[in-house]
């Protein structure tokens, strides 16, 4: 165990010199770790490579995840005039939208535009929970990708990663006073086992991001480190001093994360489960409603339904047979008229009648009593 010590021990020093001769230029001090160039660019130094070697010391578990960035838009673009865009930035990895112009009259800029990567989040192997921090850069940036930057920001990613799924709307305010309107959608892909990552390691690889005028994050390690060569083949070195792991304790611990994530699906499952329970429940207690009003009406095989429908069939037919009668007439209405006409005549004809029976009565009258007078006069 000491030999195996002693050989890795010198293959990192050999393994770091290497490195530092590949570079644009050599380490000014001539020291391990020192990472300052006179070319204003930069290369692991010790600290760098510790930090990779740190997530396997620590067995944290990698979980490759689909993270998309819905940017909507930017607000309080106090004078700025011009485009701008949004990068979405960690190490050499750069994303970006397509250039729009400000609203002077909103002070903002719509995007409305997606951008996608596959992330990988750490999680404490022994104790799983929430995932460790990831930080990337958000900024808006003039004149496309390669402008100045007017606003940034570094987000921990790793607190909107969620399994199977997340999503969150945000309303983030940059250094600058904006604020960008976006939504973070995460999708877990796969999770990541040590020879997978071992695997993709290869010595060419290594890191060298340019300082382009917004600063690196530190914390560019974790799944990177599969793309960090110089991580992987250090990690091959120490594997057996620093880690102390078995073949069945890997296992175990392989078992332990699987159960872990499988727990994590069940109670989501579980929770949707009860969602659908619920609005099931909710949607027959409408029907049995609808039912119970439904039950007050009469149903199609009843009497008084029947009685009902013959009724307004034949209705039906009556409206029908008129409407053919009136179409068949033209001079129906002509016909109306002259039967208002006749009953007008014949209502004065009989007040003519009834004055003359009147006028017969009186006139009777007076005849009756003209005998009587002389009848009287003889008598007298």
């Amino acid at each position: 165990m000491r030999a195996q010590s002693t050989v890795g021990s010198g293959n990192l020093r050999n393994l770091m010199r290497n490195n530092s001769n590949r570079s644009v230029s050599a380490f000014g001090s001539g020291k391990l770790g020192s990472g300052k160039l006179g070319s204003g660019r930069l290369v692991p130094g010790k600290s760098k490579v510790l930090q990779g070697v740190k997530h396997i010391v620590k067995k944290e578990v990698p979980y490759v995840f689909n993270v998309s960035l819905f940017v909507d838009r930017v607000d309080k673009l106090v004078n700025i005039t011009g485009d701008v865009c949004i990068i979405w930035e960690r190490g050499q990895e750069l994303l970006c939208t397509r250039s729009v112009p400000i609203s002077i009259a909103n002070q903002s800029a719509e995007f409305g535009e997606t951008l996608q990567k596959e992330v990988t989040f750490f999680q404490d192997a022994q104790n799983p929970g929430a995932f460790n921090e990831k930080l990337f850069k958000l900024a808006v940036r003039s004149s496309g990708p390669k402008g100045s930057t007017l606003g940034k920001i570094h987000l921990n990613f790793a607190d909107y990663a969620a399994i199977p799924t997340g999503s969150r709307k945000v309303c983030i305010t940059l250094s600058n006073g904006a604020q960008l309107r976006a939504t973070i959608n995460t999708t877990m892909q796969r999770e990541v086992t040590n020879a997978a990552v071992n695997e993709s390691a290869n010595l060419s690889n290594v890191s060298e991001p340019t300082d382009d005028g917004l600063d690196d994050c530190e914390t560019d390690d974790r799944v990177d480190s599969a793309k960090d060569s110089s991580v992987e083949k250090l990690s091959r070195h120490v594997s057996d001093t620093a880690i102390g792991v078995s073949g069945k304790g890997t296992e175990d611990e392989k078992t332990r994360r699987e159960l872990a994530m499988l727990r994590k699906k069940v109670a989501h499952l579980e929770k949707r489960n009860k969602e659908l329970e619920d609005q099931n429940s909710i949607l027959l207690t409408d029907c049995a409603v609808s039912d119970s009003r439904g039950s007050r009406m009469p149903g199609p095989q009843s009497a008084s339904f029947q009685s009902v429908a013959s009724e307004n069939k034949n209705l039906r037919a009556e409206i029908g047979r008129l409407k053919d009668y009136a179409d068949r007439e033209p001079a129906f209405n002509d016909i109306v008229a002259e039967l208002k006409v006749v009953k007008m005549s014949l209502a004065v004809a009989n007040l003519e009648r009834d004055q003359a029976k009147l006028e017969l009565n009186n006139l009777q009258r007076r005849m009756g009593d003209e005998p009587k007078k002389s009848m009287k006069k003889s008598k007298n």
